[in-house]
């Protein structure tokens, strides 16, 4: 699993509620408005507030429609990758199947990653290509070690090569 699996669910859960709940005050502006106007009679400036009212109502429902396809389009990406990790994943296979450009792709990717949406994941560079791999495969810098022997007390001490360090048992500096 390489989807954050609770936080998507909540973050669609919010975004289907905040555009239920826009798109409820827009209809019920707009009955307002068709009310006051067509059965009261009443038209005054109430009817400008009501078209504001459904305005912003409207913005906030394709923000938050928007929001949805957003974390659609994450659960659609982990169902590809889930076919094809094991095979030779290349970012511009994955930004085909996306519909995207291979630049786009991998801020959107990057973006998913740094908001914690893709889990155990990465991108890098294998032959000249791309590539999306597990964590696991994605090699870590390699520390070298040395061992030195202490001056004053005759400890050997493990150190980090290039590195200053004091003896782990007499505290005297070690020459690396």
């Amino acid at each position: 699993m390489f989807v954050s699996e609770r936080k998507l669910k909540i973050q669609k859960t919010i975004a289907i509620a905040v555009c239920i709940l826009a798109a409820a005050i827009w209809i019920l502006s707009f009955l307002t408005g068709i009310i006051s106007v067509f059965v009261i009679r009443d038209i005054t400036d109430e009817k400008d507030f009501t078209e504001i009212i459904c305005f912003i109502c409207l913005i906030i429902f394709i923000k938050a429609f928007d929001r949805y396809t957003y974390l659609h389009k994450t659960e659609v990406l982990e169902k590809f990758i889930l076919l094809h990790i094991e095979e030779k994943l290349t970012v511009h296979r994955a930004a085909v199947f996306m519909k995207m450009s291979d630049e786009s792709f991998v801020k959107y990717f990057r973006k998913l990653v740094s908001k914690g949406y893709i889990i155990n994941l990465g991108i890098i560079n294998i032959n000249g290509f791309d590539e999306i791999v597990p964590s696991l495969k994605i090699p870590s810098e390699v520390t070298e070690y040395t061992y030195i022997e202490c001056s004053e007390c005759g400890l050997k001490n493990k150190i980090q090569k290039g590195s200053d360090a004091k003896c782990t048992f007499c505290k005297a500096n070690l020459d690396s």
